[in-house]
């Protein structure tokens, strides 16, 4: 993967020391691409960001499908020429190709799971799950937070191919 396309999986935001940041490496991504149980649905960049205070983002385009998952707190998300609130308990996900920029609110910062992903079978599976492109509320759900955590295992899996499989 290109440091460019790699550099603009995230934002430059000050993580802190309660919040998790994983890229997957670029050798990785191409062996998800092409490996047989994970190249229909692979992450490429995953994160927590907890009271996320002046975190934003900007992109003119992006290579990957976004999915944040809003569970505390607020912000906006400016999308398909509209801006949106964005709440506890909403998804928002962003396709590949498509000018997005997005806030946490400034009084009460989201708190956010957030993952890049891509695929062969995306659109099929976003299809099955009935999300659409923008902000959808789902609700503040434990199933969902416990979900995001465990994308989380391959963080402890000593980067090992086999937990990028897992997530």
């Amino acid at each position: 993967m290109p440091q460019a396309e790699q550099n603009n999986l995230t934002s430059h935001w000050v993580l802190p020391a309660d919040g998790i940041r994983q890229i997957t490496p670029p050798s990785y991504v191409k062996r998800l691409q092409s490996h047989f149980l994970s190249h229909d649905l692979f992450v490429m960049a995953m994160g927590y960001y907890p009271k996320a205070k002046g975190h934003s983002m900007q992109r003119l385009q992006s290579d990957t499908y976004l999915m944040m998952y809003c569970f505390a707190g607020s912000g906006s998300l400016q999308f398909a020429g509209k801006e949106h609130a964005v709440g506890p308990g909403d998804i928002v996900l962003l396709p590949p190709g498509q000018s997005h920029a997005y806030a946490a609110n400034e009084k009460n910062p989201w708190s956010i799971y957030w993952a890049h992903f891509d695929g062969q079978l995306v659109d099929q599976l976003l299809g099955f799950s009935k999300i659409q492109p923008g902000v959808n509320h789902v609700g503040v759900n434990a199933h969902l937070l416990t979900s995001f955590e465990k994308l989380f295992y391959s963080r402890r899996q000593n980067l090992k191919l086999s937990g990028y499989i897992y997530a």
